[in-house]
């Protein structure tokens, strides 16, 4: 007989507690949270390359660029990701 792996649902205020009290970075995702694995020398290379480009291409502009350690909340299901690299133009909310 074949069971389902039921996988426990966390609220958004759990996660944040969780995360303020973590030794490592996870996001959180329709209530599933998951660890966050490191990247490969090749992964943060290029990150870096298109980071580096994109503060030069921006320079003079309202818009800002922030690296992977700044956490997102996205969406009205209150999803937090940490992306390789953001911009935002305007204010950060």
């Amino acid at each position: 007989m074949e069971s389902a792996l039921r996988l426990r649902t966390f609220t958004e205020e759990e996660y944040l507690d969780l995360e303020r009290k973590a030794k490592f970075k996870s996001e959180f995702i329709e209530g599933q949270i998951y660890a966050m694995a490191g990247a490969s020398p090749t992964h943060a290379l290029i990150t870096a390359n298109v980071i580096a480009n994109l503060v030069l291409h921006l320079r003079g502009n309202p818009c800002r660029v922030y690296s992977n350690d700044l956490k997102f909340r996205i969406g009205r299901a209150g999803n937090y990701y940490y992306p390789d690299l953001t911009v935002v133009c305007g204010q950060l909310q």
